[in-house]
């Protein structure tokens, strides 16, 4: 279906969903009118609890998702308001060239007083046809919060003695230095897709993630807050692009969101979040917000000399179970020991598989508790974090000695032989377990001791 229409926007859908039955009349009325127009744009839907296999395929995380094709090809997914009117407007958007193509300087111009709204505007002179056609697939990735346009008129680089330039409302356009690849052009415009400072809502949350660049979250609740900071964090964003992007957030509105970065609901507050690495870089709430603190965190952040917040569980007084429990703050030392194979189930206490899985995961302990190269750890993943993004429980990744930047995440058959073979084949250590008789010889042993001490 999605290969024989220009433009399909498909929602996949759960029939108990309250937020799918309040966006069915919407989607109806916006399917209806983009039916009508001379474009072939079609709205779809999938009933997930139909077709589960293919919503898991999909990677369908939640309902309802609302997912773009353009000829076929999965072109990101829709996240604006979900009113008729938004939809059929982000819809006949997706339907224009992606790069609108000028002949002369003037051209551009006059596109720039008449069509610079809010997004930035990336324009390429258009020196080889080339970098044209890497011009346009990078542009196709980010038309959603940018626009595009081109010329090839020498005069535009002249005038901005660059390739590529992004033009952001109220700021100096930020040109690129050197030649303009496709390499060159796509890191330039993610580090310069964002206004230098944004308030960050519904709308655009979803753009600054896939960003992959980390937020400065500027919690504010008045405009003197704002300008405070504004203006201590002015002079350094050539420093921060690419490595973290600047946004307000509402104290009043989203004050509750500080608890999920292990913060106090205590504002104004600042904080950068890497969402990759799940680390968080808190301004110290101890002392107010101030212009020579906030130069303080910049400069000790940009300089590498701030330490990460993880929320982590005390570290137990003793390991009694055959698993190790390990915690947030020891995560480094037990993880990253270059020395060992270390198997990390990441669970929660609600989890009903990670439950399941106790009685083998404690055998498997068992079997290598002997063993000082291969250490089998569990790590409550609801009161601890960890620069690992998890996705769902239970998570068992295997750290080898020698390798860590590179876990391997254990997919087979839960049960004890696959545990076996699995440590055995992806450790550096390949190591065996103790054998099954060593056990139960043990657990005689053990028996007899406790007999004689009665």
């Amino acid at each position: 279906y999605v290969n024989s229409h220009d433009l399909v926007l498909a929602e996949f859908f759960a029939p108990w969903c309250g937020h799918c039955k309040k966006l069915a009349p919407e989607f109806e009325e916006a399917a209806a009118y983009l039916a009508d127009t001379e474009h072939d744009i079609t709205l779809a839907k999938v009933d997930c609890t139909e077709s589960k296999e293919f919503c898991m395929e999909l990677e369908v995380q939640g309902f309802p998702t609302l997912f773009i094709y353009d000829h076929g090809d999965q072109a990101g997914q829709y996240q604006g308001p979900r009113k008729s009117a938004d939809i059929i407007k982000h819809m006949l958007k997706q339907s224009l060239p992606v790069v609108s193509e000028l002949k002369l300087a003037a051209d551009v111009e006059s596109w720039l007083e008449e069509n610079h709204e809010e997004n930035p505007v990336v324009f390429l002179y258009l020196g080889s046809e080339e970098v044209k056609e890497d011009f346009e697939l990078i542009a196709k990735l980010h038309r959603n919060s940018l626009s595009f346009i081109s010329s090839s008129d020498p005069k535009l680089k002249e005038l901005y003695n660059s390739d590529l330039v992004v033009f952001k409302l109220d700021e100096e356009p930020e040109s690129l230095e050197g030649e303009a690849t496709r390499e060159s052009i796509d890191k330039f415009v993610v580090e310069n897709r964002f206004a230098s400072f944004e308030d960050l809502g519904p709308d655009n949350y979803i753009n600054y993630i896939e960003s992959g660049i980390p937020m400065l979250y500027a919690f504010v609740g008045d405009e003197s807050a704002r300008e405070l900071i504004k203006d201590s964090l002015t002079p350094y964003i050539k420093q921060l692009k690419g490595k973290a992007n600047v946004v307000f957030l509402d104290s009043n509105t989203y004050g509750r969101h500080a608890s999920n970065l292990n913060m106090e609901q205590k504002f104004p507050a600042l904080v950068i979040h890497d969402t990759d690495s799940n680390k968080k870089y808190i301004h110290d709430q101890s002392v107010d917000v101030s212009a020579s603190s906030i130069k303080k965190f910049i400069d000790d952040f940009l300089g590498n000399k701030i330490q990460p917040n993880l929320k982590s569980a005390d570290v137990p007084e003793s390991q009694d179970e055959p698993v190790y429990v390990l915690v947030g703050s020891e995560y480094d030392k037990i993880v990253l020991d270059d020395d060992k194979d270390v198997l990390v189930e990441f669970y929660a206490p609600w989890c009903g598989h990670c439950n399941n899985l106790k009685p083998i995961y404690d055998e498997l302990a068992t079997l290598y508790e002997d063993n000082d190269k291969v250490v089998i750890a569990k790590l409550d993943h609801t009161e601890n974090e960890v620069p690992d993004k998890i996705t769902g429980y239970p998570t068992i990744k295997l750290f080898p000695a020698g390798d860590k930047k590179n876990p391997i995440t254990f997919e087979s058959a839960r049960d004890l032989k696959s545990f076996i073979k699995f440590i055995k084949e992806k450790g550096t250590h390949k190591a065996e377990p103790n054998s099954l008789d060593a056990k139960d010889d043990k657990k005689k042993a053990d028996k007899k001791s406790e007999k004689d001490e009665l």
